[in-house]
């Protein structure tokens, strides 16, 4: 799925943006990556922007006023109508990304929402897929909290999921331990922080879910990895 990220810089800073690029980028490749915000705004993260291939737009307007929440919905309806990515990430705290949504949609083209780990389930559910960050000011987790999507091993780790489920719509959870294996290493549990497969994947259960399986006979049901509905 080719996406296009936008991101507005004056409310969600560097630490959120690396989240939810990392996040954003689970869901397929992103082909346009666009932040929008003051000149201060984009100044104060200029070589972050430039090293991960975003372009910089700025959103001049009269001091106590922003409009990067205008320029977003500029560019997000010139994309659409365009019909030029599959998917347009919505990336702003200000919440004035719904009616924008709801127009994307209406041209068949999937939106990709970005929240708190919190956010309620009224607004998740207003997007094709969801996003969430810590918005904690850091890409660090407090301890106790699920690892923060920017961990490109968690990354990796979902496309890997994805890919084994994929053609059978699930997968055995011992599949997927063997193919966590071959594309981490045997140690990948320790590299995504946690101490069983079962851990990781209810962190990320808006995405995976896991059913038994009845087996043979009198054998031991089977656990299988499924894709949430709704999830892609």
């Amino acid at each position: 799925m080719r996406i296009a990220l936008l991101v507005d810089a004056d409310s969600v800073n560097q630490s959120e943006t690396e989240e939810i690029l990392a996040g954003t980028a689970c869901y397929g490749e992103i082909v346009v990556r666009k932040a929008f915000g003051r000149m201060t705004s984009l100044a104060t993260r200029e070589a972050w922007l430039t090293s991960n291939a975003f372009a910089a737009c700025p959103a001049l307007a009269p001091p106590g006023k922003g409009t990067a929440d205008i320029m977003i919905g500029m560019e997000a309806v010139r994309l659409t109508e365009r019909r030029a990515v599959d998917a347009i990430a919505l990336a702003s705290r200000d919440g004035d990304m719904i009616a924008i949504a709801k127009f994307i949609a209406d041209y068949g083209i999937a939106t990709i929402g970005v929240g708190r780990k919190d956010a309620a389930e009224e607004e998740r559910g207003i997007y094709s897929y969801f996003v969430r960050f810590l918005g904690a000011g850091t890409a660090n987790p407090p301890a106790g909290s699920a690892p923060a999507p920017a961990d490109k091993n968690a990354v990796k780790a979902i496309r890997i999921i994805d890919k084994a489920i994929e053609p059978k719509g699930e997968e055995l959870m011992t599949t997927i331990g063997t193919h966590l294996s071959k594309g981490l290493g045997k140690d990948y549990k320790e590299l995504l922080g946690v101490k069983t497969l079962t851990k990781f994947l209810e962190q990320y259960e808006d995405r995976f879910g896991i059913q038994q399986r009845p087996g043979k006979a009198s054998a031991t049901p089977k656990k299988v990895v499924v894709r949430t509905p709704g999830s892609g």
